[in-house]
């Protein structure tokens, strides 16, 4: 299937606990700050997926959660051709409902740099 360059499709995503376990079963690359962690494994697909946990342990209300993933599903799609073939899981940390939009960007920016940076190795 042809993937459009800067779209968001179902085939991008890590859609079923199946796709997720199969991450935390085989960890092979992290990377986490104070306010986010990224696990992340190889696939082998031609373009890279990403998933979610936003739990209400650490981001209180609905509105935070989904800005959030809003933000990060917006970096995502601009640069998921900068990205490795790699299954990703984004995880919240306490106080990243805090930042400023700027912030969580940012914060992105770094974190999948240094995933993919850590991939290339």
């Amino acid at each position: 299937m042809q993937l459009k360059p800067f779209g968001y499709p179902r085939e991008v995503r890590l859609l079923n606990a199946r796709d997720y376990q199969t991450v935390f079963n085989k960890v092979e690359i992290k990377a986490s700050c104070e306010h986010c962690l990224l696990l992340a494994r190889t696939n082998n697909l031609t373009h890279p997926r990403l998933g979610f946990i936003f739990s209400k342990k650490n981001i209180r209300h609905a509105v935070q959660r989904n800005r959030i993933k809003r933000i990060t599903k917006d970096y995502y799609r601009l640069n998921q051709h900068d990205l490795p073939k790699l299954d990703i899981i984004i995880m919240a940390r306490k106080g990243i409902d805090q930042l400023s939009n700027e912030e969580i960007r940012n914060l992105l920016k770094k974190q999948f740099h240094k995933l993919a940076k850590r991939a290339s190795k």
